[in-house]
């Protein structure tokens, strides 16, 4: 079992690389370090069995899938236009719906720790509704020192 688990983390590896050579994007190079880092958190860079595990498997799967369809092989007939659209579609779908349920367990789990923390969760949201009103007051006074600026340069060319 352990054999099989490797063996799908240096395919999720290599589909990450190869994406990352055929683009050569320092953006495709940061996500992923990001999934290594993130399967290499995990006891022996294996995902524990939950739904949350499960939920990211799948996610991990759908992903390498549509990184598979984006590489090709030079010496290969090239397929046509309608299959490839049709194959990315699907990939693309199949990536959609796996990052949903990703979501969905995430918020899941949010929602399970709010029911069970509530003083936790209302001392987050106090201090999440402080540094918006802080946010929203930094906002306003670099407004308004804009406005003045606009004022003194416009008094200005205007008695010129």
């Amino acid at each position: 079992m352990s054999d099989i688990i490797s063996s799908q983390k240096q395919e999720q590896l290599g589909a990450l690389d190869m994406v990352n050579l055929f683009f050569g994007s320092d953006q495709f190079a940061e996500k992923s370090r990001e999934i290594n880092a993130l399967i290499s958190s995990f006891p022996d860079g294996i995902v524990p069995e939950s739904l949350l595990g499960d939920a990211l498997n799948k996610m991990f799967d759908k992903w390498n899938c549509l990184l598979s369809q984006v590489v090709t092989e030079v010496d290969q007939t090239q397929p046509i236009p309608e299959h490839i659209k049709e194959t990315a579609e699907f990939a693309v779908k199949g990536f959609r719906d796996a990052c949903l349920g990703m979501n969905s367990e995430l918020t899941h789990i949010s929602m399970n720790w709010q029911l069970k923390n509530p003083d936790e969760l209302t001392k987050q949201e106090v201090a999440d509704y402080k540094k918006s009103v802080q946010r929203q007051e930094n906002l306003l006074e670099k407004i308004k020192h804009r406005i003045d600026e606009e004022i003194d340069f416009s008094l200005h060319d205007t008695f010129e």
